[in-house]
């Protein structure tokens, strides 16, 4: 879903809400560098850029909680014309 601070296009954040195991929440929270991104071809710098600009919440409650994780850093969603 494109964001930007105001609503309006260019977009400048992609959000998106998704359920993740336990292993996975870890892996973003310790910034743990896995060997399957290096046979991949994505250097552990590269993976130690993208995780340094990533937002990311984990809640056991859903309700609202990607419009709070937006709202808390002035993100709204571009609403897209189909």
């Amino acid at each position: 879903m494109p964001l930007s601070a105001d609503g309006s296009e260019p977009a400048t954040y992609y959000g998106l809400h998704a359920w993740v195991t336990e292993d996975f929440q870890t892996l973003i929270e310790t910034w743990a560098y896995p060997p399957q991104l290096a046979d991949a071809g994505i250097s552990q710098d590269d993976y130690n850029a993208m995780l340094s600009v990533l937002i990311y919440s984990f809640w056991t409650d859903y309700t609202g909680h990607f419009t709070a994780v937006c709202a808390e850093h002035g993100l709204k969603r571009i609403e897209v014309a189909l």
